[in-house]
């Protein structure tokens, strides 16, 4: 019964307060009905700086990236990758170009020799 009557007085007194605070903020509201133009220009400027600041860093982070980039891509190359692609990459380009069409062709014709010769046998062996 007593924590009861605890709560409850606690709970009136805390609607009173709050009742309190919203009287005074009425009250203030009422009195300042007017601003001054100093705050308005002080919170434009401000803002105005965020901004330019907000921009300015996205740029500058795009510029790192870029930058950041081109050193990773100058890095990975390698003078043997640079051989490799001058040389004997054309080669090989020029030799399937030229035998891809009879190459498949062997190999195809093998696997399908394979192919019969495993169902051969197992076509024998259920017999």
């Amino acid at each position: 019964m007593k924590n009861d009557k605890d709560i409850n007085n606690s709970l009136s007194n805390i609607k009173k307060a709050l009742r309190e605070e919203r009287n005074i903020s009425e009250n203030n509201k009422d009195d300042n009905d007017f601003f001054l133009l100093e705050d308005v220009v002080e919170k434009k400027v401000l803002d105005k700086k965020l901004t330019k600041k907000a921009s300015a860093i996205k740029k500058n982070k795009a510029r790192k990236e870029k930058v950041e980039l081109v050193k990773k891509t100058v890095k990975k190359k390698k003078p043997v990758e640079i051989v490799i692609n001058k040389e004997i990459k054309p080669i090989i380009q020029k030799w399937i170009r030229k035998n891809l069409r009879s190459f498949v062709k062997k190999v195809v014709v093998e696997e399908f020799k394979v192919i019969s010769k495993a169902a051969f046998k197992q076509n024998s062996a259920n017999k």
